[in-house]
């Protein structure tokens, strides 16, 4: 049984990061095919554009949000 059962993510806070974290996979999805030459330098500018879109932010709302839940959660 996972741990996080029960837990759902509220992604409000941080919508305008997903809707950008979205466009740049879509724009990178040759990178998910297999269809781009240099795969080395494609990764490392999907991954800077990911950092630019707010990934990082998007990341420590969820954890924000599961440190929050299991503070409630009764042990």
């Amino acid at each position: 049984i996972s741990p996080l059962m029960g837990f759902t993510f509220n992604p409000q806070p941080v919508a305008n990061e997903i809707a950008q974290v979205n466009t740049v996979a879509k724009e990178y999805e040759g990178l998910n095919r297999g269809m781009v030459e240099d795969i080395d330098g494609t990764l490392s500018a999907f991954k800077d554009s990911l950092q630019q879109a707010g990934i990082d932010t998007i990341m420590t709302e969820v954890q924000r949000q599961i440190d929050e839940w299991a503070k409630a959660q009764p042990r």
